[in-house]
C-alpha cells in the first residue's frame, strides 16, 4: 500500500465520522419522532443509526474481518494464559453490579426502559468500537506499520488520544467543561486498553462488550448522584474518574506489556507472509 493511499484512508475515516454525526443528527431530528414514542425508544433508534453507519464505514475501508470472533480460540488462550481472562472478568463483574443496582430501590424505571438502556449501551459499544478500533486503529496500523512493537504502540497511542478527544463533543455547559475534560482524560487509557483488547483478540466484539459494560457502570454511578448539588456531582465524578484512570492504566500495562506487543507484531508478520 502506497503512502498516499494510507493517508487517504485515514482522511476517509475522519470524514466518514463527521458525515455519520451529521446524517445521524438529521435522522434523529426528522425521522425518529415519526417512529419512536418513549425516551428509551428514541435513544435506541438514534444510537442504531450511528452503529449502522460505523459498521458500514469499517467494512467499506476493508476491515470486515474485525467482526469475526472465535470464542473457542479465545477460551483456549485463556486456559493457556490466565491474564487473557481479565477483560472477561471485568465485564462480568460490571454486569453483575448493574443487575444488583436494578433490583435495588435506587432506580425507578419501567422494565421496558431498562431494556432500552441496555440495548443502547450495546449499540454505543458497537458504534464506537467499529469506528475507533475497527476503522481508525487499523488505518493507523496500516500507516505506521505492524512489523514491530514501537509502530504498533504509536498507532495505539494516537487512536487512544483521538478516542479521548472525541468525548469533548459532550460539552453542553460551563460546569460540564470540567466533567468533560475528566471524561476525555479517562477515555485515553480506556481507548488504549480497548485497542489492546482488539489486538489481543483481533475482534471488536470483546471490545464492544467491555465498552458497553463500562457505560452501564457509569450509568449506575450517575444514578447514585441524583439529588446532589452540581458541585458535589463534579467532585464525586472527578474522584471516581481518578480512581478509574489508575485502575485502567494498570490494566494497560498488563494487557499490552512489551512481551504481548511483540506477540502482536509477530502475528501481523505471519499474516503478511
Amino acid at each position: 500500500m502506497t503512502e498516499k493511499r494510507k493517508i487517504t484512508r485515514i482522511v476517509i475515516a475522519f470524514v466518514s465520522a463527521i458525515v455519520t454525526l451529521f446524517v445521524t443528527g438529521i435522522l434523529a431530528r426528522y425521522v425518529t419522532p415519526l417512529i419512536a414514542k418513549t425516551p428509551g425508544q428514541i435513544s435506541v433508534l438514534n444510537q442504531a443509526y450511528a452503529a449502522v453507519f460505523s459498521v458500514i464505514v469499517c467494512i467499506a475501508l476493508g476491515y470486515k474481518k474485525v467482526f469475526k470472533f472465535n470464542f473457542s480460540e479465545y477460551l483456549a488462550r485463556c486456559k493457556k494464559d490466565k491474564k487473557n481472562c481479565i477483560s472477561l472478568i471485568i465485564g462480568v463483574f460490571i454486569v453483575i453490579a448493574f443487575a444488583i443496582y436494578l433490583t435495588s430501590d435506587a432506580i425507578a424505571l419501567p422494565g421496558s426502559e431498562v431494556i432500552y438502556i441496555v440495548i443502547m449501551m450495546l449499540l454505543i459499544g458497537i458504534c464506537e468500537e467499529a469506528f475507533f478500533r475497527g476503522a481508525l486503529l487499523n488505518t493507523l496500523l496500516d500507516y505506521y506499520g505492524k512489523d514491530d512493537e514501537k509502530k504498533i504502540f504509536k498507532a495505539l497511542i494516537v487512536s487512544a488520544v483521538m478516542f479521548g478527544l472525541f468525548h469533548l463533543a459532550n460539552i453542553n455547559s460551563f460546569l460540564a467543561i470540567f466533567l468533560c475534560i475528566a471524561q476525555c482524560i479517562i477515555n485515553i487509557p480506556a481507548g488504549y486498553i480497548l485497542g489492546g483488547t482488539y489486538l489481543r483478540t483481533r475482534s471488536i466484539w470483546p471490545c464492544a462488550l467491555m465498552h458497553a459494560s463500562v457505560d452501564l457502570f457509569l450509568f449506575v454511578a450517575q444514578g447514585m448522584l441524583e439529588g446532589k448539588t452540581e458541585m458535589q456531582m463534579m467532585v464525586t465524578s472527578i474522584s471516581v474518574d481518578v480512581c478509574f484512570v489508575i485502575l485502567i492504566t494498570s490494566l494497560c500495562l498488563l494487557i499490552l506489556r512489551k512481551k504481548k506487543l511483540t506477540e502482536v507484531a509477530d502475528y501481523y508478520k505471519t499474516e503478511c507472509d
